[in-house]
């Protein structure tokens, strides 16, 4: 069995050349590289796409900013009224700001 392998093989050699060992470096670094792409891939997806919260705050919205040259962000104040305080039937409004 293993004189035929052998032989198909030494014949191989003979029609074609001498079979070329693929470089082991090569493949480390196409694997390397692909590993490397995939990591950064999902920490650029981590880091701009995941939403990390989810709320809904209720009030009266004061003003908003669009802030910023790279990474573009909203800024401002939101009111919450009706909270209470110390005082019996006094309210007194919360003031968020939110960046």
């Amino acid at each position: 069995m293993e004189d035929i392998k052998l032989d198909e093989i030494r014949e191989r050699e003979i029609l074609q050349g001498p079979v070329k060992k693929k470089s082991g470096f090569k493949s480390f670094m196409k694997k390397f590289f692909l590993i490397l792409v995939l990591l950064a891939g999902a920490w650029i997806w981590w880091q701009y796409f995941y939403v990390f919260g989810i709320g809904v705050k209720s009030g009266t919205l004061n003003y908003v900013v669009k802030k910023g040259n790279v990474f573009k962000t909203y800024e401002g104040k939101l009111i919450q009224n009706r909270f209470r305080s110390k005082i019996p039937g006094v309210s007194v409004p919360k003031r968020l700001s939110f960046q």
